[in-house]
This record gives structure tokens, sequence and C-alpha cells, in this order.
């Protein structure tokens, strides 16, 4: 899975779920990609961390640092 197939993977993933706007900046997107090994278990596990993280601060969309933090955290190095 190539950089543009996680953006497209994650478009749609979002559409099914009901979303219409998008909810990750490209920013967010592109650590995904970089960080994920383009598994898509991981894929879904980061965005998901970063979710329930940047909504307890009550952000509405999840940016480059939010993402970030949210890849720390997973990987036992974040707060």
């Amino acid at each position: 899975m190539g950089q543009g197939d996680v953006h497209r993977y994650l478009g749609h993933r979002l559409r099914v779920a009901g979303r219409k706007e998008p909810i990750f900046t490209p920013d967010a997107v592109d650590l995904v990609y970089k960080y994920s090994e383009e598994v898509s278990r991981w894929i879904n596990n980061l965005c998901d961390i970063a979710r329930v993280i940047e909504y307890s601060r009550r952000q509405k969309e999840i940016e480059g640092e939010g993402m970030y933090q949210s890849i720390q955290t997973e990987r036992g190095h974040g707060p």
C-alpha cells in the first residue's frame, strides 16, 4: 500500500462510517503512512488511538503534531 493508497483507505473508512468531511490532515495521514509500515491493522490502530486522544482534547481535526504524539503514545514513548 503506497502513500496515496493510505490517504484513499482512510477516506473510504471515514465515508463508510458516515463521515462526510476529513478528520485527518494530510500531514497526519503522511505520518500514519510512515509509521504503519503500510499494514492496514496498524493504520487502523494508529488512527483509533489518535481519535481517542484528540477527542479527549476536544479537537475536531487530527493534525500532524497530534498524530505524532499518538504514535509515540502507542509505542510507549508518550505521556
